[in-house]
């Protein structure tokens, strides 16, 4: 008979009811809420709930109706719980999503400002190398103003400054022709005189060797002498001629033309130079030059063109 008892039967189902009702509502809320922290709490409370109920609920036919309303009231309290839970979740999803659109807006003002920062980092750039540039040419042009007038300046004193040399060397060259001529006359009145001493000297020989052998000695040491005099002069004079040549030709025969040195080879008395190249004249003309002479010739020389350097000392 206790089996088919309907009051306990209807007891028993709302026991289960009841025990299934928190269960039910934290599986509502599991389902309605998305995974977030604000929604775990929310669970974690419905299941401590869950578990009080279970806990506490009496069992008996004598608190059927007490049962109910507490059930009841249970099952209201879950439903309004239910509703703010899930206003609650609502509330921070669209939290959720009101802070990843101002994450983005951020994010876009951020890349936005460093774009901004880089074109004007770059504009500023330009703008500086522009100016930077425009002050070097200026400071350019401003130095190649004031350095080409300086070299003008420099170049025409330059050029006065060669002009006088140019001018100083002709007229020294000038004047070495002119003691050329002087010591080529010399030089035939040398040959002149000594030609006359030399038959002079013979004939006194001649004359002396007749009277006496002793005065042969003496006129043939006269002769001698006479030859020797000779050949300085015309050593001198070869001297005098190469030295003056070297001169005008800046100390280089090379530089004077063929006629030139055609004609200082006359002076110097050089067989053959008619039939001679520039080149063969050159070198007759080195050879016959001061090199040749001896010290005190070279300073006779000197002292027929610009004063004696040996003043007095020259054992020639």
């Amino acid at each position: 008979m206790a089996e088919h008892n309907p009051v306990r039967w209807f007891a028993g189902q709302i026991q289960t009811g009841v025990k299934d009702l928190p269960r039910n509502a934290s599986w509502l809320l599991s389902k309605a809420l998305p995974s977030t922290d604000g929604t775990d709490g929310v669970r974690a409370k419905a299941r401590s709930a869950t578990e009080t109920v279970a806990d506490k609920l009496p069992v008996g036919p004598d608190s059927v109706e007490l049962r109910m309303n507490r059930a009841q009231t249970a099952a209201a309290r879950a439903a309004q719980a239910e509703s703010v839970a899930l206003e609650a979740a609502r509330e921070a999803k669209e939290r959720s999503e009101r802070a990843r659109e101002v994450a983005e807006r951020s994010t876009r003002a951020v890349k936005e400002a460093e774009r901004e920062a880089a074109t004007e980092v770059k504009q500023r750039g330009a703008d500086a190398r522009r100016r930077a540039e425009e002050m070097v040419r200026s400071e350019t042009d401003e130095a190649e103003a004031e350095t080409s007038a300086k070299v003008g300046k420099i170049r025409e004193k330059a050029d006065l400054d060669r002009l006088a040399a140019e001018t100083d060397a002709e007229e020294a060259q000038a004047r070495g022709r002119e003691l050329i001529t002087e010591a080529s006359d010399l030089l035939e009145e040398a040959r002149r005189l000594a030609d006359e001493a030399a038959v002079a000297a013979r004939d006194a020989a001649a004359e002396a060797q007749r009277r006496a052998q002793e005065l042969a000695g003496d006129a043939a040491r006269q002769a001698d002498d006479a030859e020797e005099q000779v050949a300085r002069a015309e050593q001198m004079h070869r001297v005098a001629v190469t030295e003056v040549a070297h001169a005008g030709a800046d100390g280089n025969p090379r530089s004077m033309t063929k006629q030139e040195l055609t004609e200082l080879a006359g002076s110097l008395h050089i067989d053959g130079r008619s039939g001679m190249t520039k080149e063969q004249l050159v070198r007759a003309i080195d050879k016959a030059g001061p090199n040749d002479a001896p010290r005190g010739c070279q300073g006779r020389v000197a002292g027929a063109v610009g004063g004696c350097r040996l003043r007095g000392r020259c054992s020639a």
